[in-house]
């Protein structure tokens, strides 16, 4: 006999997930102090103002208008885009030039990869190593792939026209 009703064997749990196993919090970004591992409620700076930025666990954060600017010197993160690239021979501090690809943009055009390797990256003082960048020449931006820095197990928020990238451990 079937029917609705809560008879022998039938389930009443909270939702759908996948049972009681373990979570791992250190990857939640919390909403009111922006910091890892805990949510709001638990969130030990919940009575400090609500645009609290703690500079300490940032990895990359940067906010600059410039006026007259080298794109050379600038990276756009790209949700869009497979892998890292970059169009600046100048830029990479190791380059295996023997490494040839072809990439797809956006608007369908192809562009031929003609090296790759890694860059170092000048942020706040502080420069950050990324690996594993295509050498574009004829691509006119550089690009940071947001699903390569997310692969590398880097948390991405993007709040309030600002961008916040933050390492597991490192914070």
């Amino acid at each position: 006999m079937r029917g609705r009703g809560r008879g022998r064997n039938s389930y009443r749990g909270r939702g759908r997930g996948r049972g009681r196993g373990s979570f791992n919090k250190s990857t939640i970004v919390c909403y009111n102090c922006h910091g890892l591992g805990h949510f709001q409620y638990e969130c030990p700076k919940w009575n400090d103002e609500a645009n609290y930025v703690d500079e300490d666990h940032m990895l990359l954060m940067t906010y600059e208008k410039v006026q007259n600017y080298n794109m050379h010197n600038v990276w756009f993160l790209d949700s869009g885009c497979s892998n890292h690239m970059c169009g600046d021979h100048g830029t990479f501090t190791e380059l295996d030039e023997n490494f040839k690809h072809t990439v797809r943009l956006g608007n369908d055009s192809r562009l031929q990869v003609h090296g790759k390797e890694r860059i170092s990256l000048p942020v706040g003082g502080i420069k950050y190593v990324v690996r594993v960048v295509y050498y574009v020449p004829e691509l006119n931006n550089n690009l940071l792939s947001v699903g390569q820095l997310q692969e590398k197990g880097l948390a991405i928020l993007f709040k309030h026209n600002t961008c916040s990238i933050f390492h597991d451990q490192r914070g």
